[in-house]
């Protein structure tokens, strides 16, 4: 993203594909402690049974926002509501804006929100590295 100078399409397109990226690669790692919850319930095989079922059936089917969201939950367990709210919201308009120009749609490059990106970007980084390192 860094190295995309002037190029304020790239540069943003860029930021949100390694976004992406780093919210699938941390849903692979999270997903279990997202889920572990639901393990607390009595009837432990049961549970175990139904866990799997919907891991069977949902791992292809998770839209990256539901990715987000259980990323989010994991990696900032102390954040507010607040918090969350505004990160979960910044993530939304920015898949909308990449869709909106994935799709055709006319954009003004110089409207592009490439500090957001960045912003989210960095943040979800630097809590990943922290939990690798934990």
């Amino acid at each position: 993203m860094a190295v995309q100078g002037a190029d304020q399409l790239k540069t943003f397109l860029s930021g949100w594909a390694a976004l992406e990226i780093l919210i699938a690669k941390a849903f692979k790692r999270y997903e279990q402690e997202f889920l572990s919850p639901f393990t607390q319930i009595g009837q432990e095989s049961m549970r175990e049974r139904f866990l799997a079922r919907i891991k069977d059936v949902m791992k292809d089917k998770y839209r990256l926002s539901d990715k987000f969201v259980a990323v989010s939950a994991v990696l900032f367990r102390d954040a507010s509501r607040e918090d969350f709210q505004r990160d979960y919201q910044t993530f939304r308009d920015l898949k909308e804006r990449r869709d909106s120009i994935s799709h055709g749609d006319p954009f003004e490059e110089n409207s592009l929100p490439i500090q957001q990106v960045d912003a989210l970007l960095r943040k979800y980084c630097l809590a990943y590295i922290a939990t690798q390192s934990t």
